[in-house]
């Protein structure tokens, strides 16, 4: 299952499996019904129609719909997932049909935010009509962050539960990372300051960039700043990396999550994004690690950074509140700052907060 909502969806999937329950998962991908099992799940995969970039799509066709309708109907409950995707409008509804509960979970932090006017404004009409339906007509609501809680209530009036985002917390192990030894006089590699995301405008990556140039020379000369990551602005980023002269900036592409861990070890976490995160993996990981983060106030950074001494959070994006951000954090690199309250998002317990919302509707999935 592709992308962060698939990848939130398979390990919540794979959890409960883990305790004993039957977990199907309906997601829109190919072009034509089919069935398969992925690690313990049965993933049944609905056609796409009426594709939108790689984020929006819809299930059309009879057989299409009625798979849906079978599959809601012979279940004890239904886990829809975020408010404006039309598979999720239309299990709600069914579901409603069937007499069977429908809890939804809200991974997003806010309205859409994109540098295209024609999605910013097409998914503000979608969430002020369908996805507010969705959430109203839910038997429950669930949030994965306290800013994804309070925009719930902002578009509903529905008072949603907060239940998180999960991590492999064995994996996200400092002590299992190449990088994890702590930073020492005699090392002579550069440390690193780290960007993990989608390379698109609202994940900051530009800002970063800019930033970066205004650190001088003798700030820079013990770090570099690492992309890690793929996506539509992955050339442009490449080409101004070469344009400006940079020697000490490094775009990746996508890599292992073990390359990601050890990056991460040896450095400290910059996360610039403006986009209506809900609960970034990205800083559940860093945390984990006792990695230092440097981010702005979307989803999950209340969560994550508890304490000052964990991180720095921004309520701006200019690239000069940013810079002196991370001037202040290269102390950090290299060092475990701790975890704080990681381990409270493994995704065992995730899935038991998702149990005790669905066993309030059906006891029998308790």
């Amino acid at each position: 299952l592709a992308g962060g909502l698939g990848v939130y969806s398979q390990n919540l999937g794979k959890a409960l499996v883990k305790q004993g329950h039957e977990v199907r998962v309906l997601t829109l991908e190919g072009d034509s019904l089919k069935e398969e099992q992925v690690e313990g799940l049965s993933v049944i995969k609905i056609p796409r129609r009426l594709g939108y970039r790689d984020v929006f799509a819809t299930p059309l066709g009879q057989a299409s719909l009625a798979r849906i309708r079978n599959e809601i109907g012979v279940s004890d409950v239904v886990n829809a997932h975020t408010r404006y995707f039309p598979l999720t409008q239309i299990s709600v509804a069914l579901g409603r049909q069937a007499g069977v509960p429908v809890v939804l979970t809200e991974h997003g932090g806010g309205f859409v935010k994109s540098t295209s006017a024609l999605t910013t404004i097409g998914a503000r009409l979608v969430d002020l009509t369908l996805g507010r339906k969705a959430l109203q007509s839910a038997s429950q609501v669930l949030a994965v962050s306290h800013r994804g809680q309070d925009f719930i209530k902002e578009l509903s009036g529905v008072n949603a539960t907060i239940v998180g985002n999960g991590i492999d917390l064995e994996f996200w192990n400092r002590s299992k990372a190449l990088g994890s030894r702590l930073r020492s006089s005699h090392e002579k590699d550069k440390l690193n300051v780290v960007f993990v995301g989608r390379l698109v405008a609202e994940k900051g990556w530009r800002p970063l960039l800019d930033a970066w140039s205004m650190l001088s020379s003798s700030v820079r000369e013990d770090f570099r700043l690492v992309f890690v990551g793929d996506g539509p602005d992955f050339k442009k980023l490449r080409r101004l990396i070469v344009q400006s002269g940079f020697e000490d900036v490094v775009a990746m592409g996508h890599q292992p999550r073990q390359v990601v861990r050890d990056l991460l070890c040896r450095g400290i976490l910059v996360n610039p994004s403006w986009a209506s995160e809900g609960f970034q993996t990205t800083l559940l990981e860093a945390r984990a690690l006792g990695v230092y983060v440097v981010s702005t106030a979307v989803g999950g950074a209340s969560e994550t950074i508890t304490d000052p001494g964990l991180g720095h959070v921004l309520d701006s994006t200019n690239p000069r509140d940013l810079a002196s951000a991370i001037v202040q954090a290269l102390p950090q690199a290299g060092f475990d700052v701790g975890r704080g309250a990681a381990d409270q998002y493994e995704w065992s317990q995730v899935a038991d907060r998702h149990l005790d919302a669905y066993s309030t509707h059906v006891r029998s999935v308790a």
